[in-house]
């Protein structure tokens, strides 16, 4: 009987996991993330690690 219940509750966390995954990625498209930033020359990663040419432009 106790396999039941582990696979039950093995059942319940996969189904938790993927609602939160879902409501993740909705939050992603309804703020407008951009999956393919990263690819392009003069994306923002993070303040720290932006590339010299992004600051200049985004302060200047």
């Amino acid at each position: 009987m106790a396999g039941l219940s582990n696979a039950r509750t093995a059942a319940q966390k996969a189904a938790r996991e993927e609602k939160r995954r879902e409501e993740r990625r909705q939050l992603r498209k309804q703020r407008g993330y951009d999956l393919n930033a990263h690819r392009e020359k003069d994306a923002q990663r993070s303040w720290s690690r932006a590339s010299p040419e992004t600051k200049e432009s985004k302060h200047a």
